[in-house]
């Protein structure tokens, strides 16, 4: 998930000329001590210096570009509070994607290649 919601910040700042890439984005994206507070939360502090603005400023622009983002489909609300951008993920469609792998996957769902080929 912190995958989809780096893309969906990365288009919104490259909007407002801040390119960073998506593992940087990731880097900072954190899931808040309460779920009132959304399911994961993208603090924008250090965007401050970059843009020279109130970090509580650009959580309200950044999330003013997030509205005709592909993957907010996902989320069932967006919001802001204070310098968070705060994601609430659509449980209903996250069901639905989750059983829709299993099926396609069947028994390779959860399967890893992490450490395949290797001895220990």
């Amino acid at each position: 998930m912190k995958q989809i919601i780096s893309k969906i910040i990365q288009k919104a700042l490259k909007e407002l000329d801040v390119n960073l890439k998506n593992e940087e984005i990731e880097e900072f994206i954190e899931v808040p001590p309460s779920t009132e507070m959304g399911d994961y939360a993208f603090p924008c502090f250090f965007l401050a210096e970059k843009l020279k603005q109130n970090p509580n400023q650009i959580a309200l622009e950044v999330r003013e570009k997030i509205d005709s983002s592909k993957g907010t489909e996902n989320f069932q609300d967006i919001q802001t509070k204070g310098p968070y951008i705060n994601f609430f993920l659509d449980r209903k469609i996250l069901s639905v994607n989750t059983i829709n792998q299993i099926l396609n996957e069947k028994e390779n769902f959860g399967r890893q290649k992490l450490g395949n080929g290797k001895k220990f």
